[in-house]
């Protein structure tokens, strides 16, 4: 069999006779046995196309921008879970001092003699003074200018110290021995008093929560002798 190279291409003559030209022209192209001369040789593992490993600049394009997307998702959710964690962690610890405010003067208050002075029914720069069996005073004072409230024991000293901060209100409810309304001058009927202490929780439309006690002073019958 002979070759005979053409500038379309070469093709087998059929049963194997010789070689004669497609019935339609084919792509010519030029190559190493001059212009317009294509070989009829099969490709050659140099002249194969070798497949593609790796990533297009269109695939890591899209592949960054998806991940931006989940990433900044992400940090939303992260950010507003931890704004929400940070506002209930501050509303806890304000409840949990107007709580503890309200236990301390209860506590101290249940063992005093007598009620020296009250301010009632006064939510704001209220103070409470009492003597207790052993003739020490204890006062408690709500400074309404700084939202805290200041304690002072005479037999330590007589500067007042800080015992809570952010209460927003404090407030002292007498009840009288025989029910009546209370008067300055009638400090030495209160049997009874309900403490109240209000807080305002730091969130985007402010709550006041009040944290409230009551205390029977139990020395009151047996030091009147009722």
């Amino acid at each position: 069999m002979t070759l005979r190279r053409t500038r379309r291409s070469c093709y087998p003559e059929a049963g194997g006779r010789g070689w004669t030209e497609p019935a339609k022209e084919a792509p010519v192209a030029t190559g190493s046995q001059g212009p317009g001369f294509r070989s009829c040789l099969p490709p050659t593992p140099a002249t194969q196309r070798q497949p593609r490993s790796g990533y297009s600049l269109l695939e890591l394009i899209v592949a960054m921008s998806l991940l931006s997307v989940v990433m900044t998702a992400t940090s939303s959710v992260l950010r507003t879970s931890r704004q929400v964690w940070e506002a209930h962690e501050a509303d806890l610890t304000r409840l949990r001092t107007a709580h503890a405010v309200v236990r301390h003067i209860v506590r101290e208050a249940r063992e005093a003699r007598e009620v020296i002075a009250v301010d009632a029914n006064q939510p704001v720069g209220a103070s409470l003074s009492v003597r207790l069996p052993d003739g020490d005073e204890l006062t408690w004072q709500h400074d309404g200018s700084a939202s805290r409230v200041l304690f002072t024991q005479a037999s330590v000293s007589n500067s007042a110290q800080v015992v809570a901060e952010q209460i927003d209100s404090l407030e002292f409810r007498p009840v009288l021995i025989d029910g009546s309304a209370y008067a300055p001058e009638r400090t030495d009927r209160i049997q009874e008093l309900t403490v109240l202490a209000g807080t305002t929780l730091p969130r985007e439309t402010p709550v006041t929560r009040i944290a409230v006690a009551s205390v029977w002073l139990r020395a009151f019958g047996r030091n009147r002798g009722q």
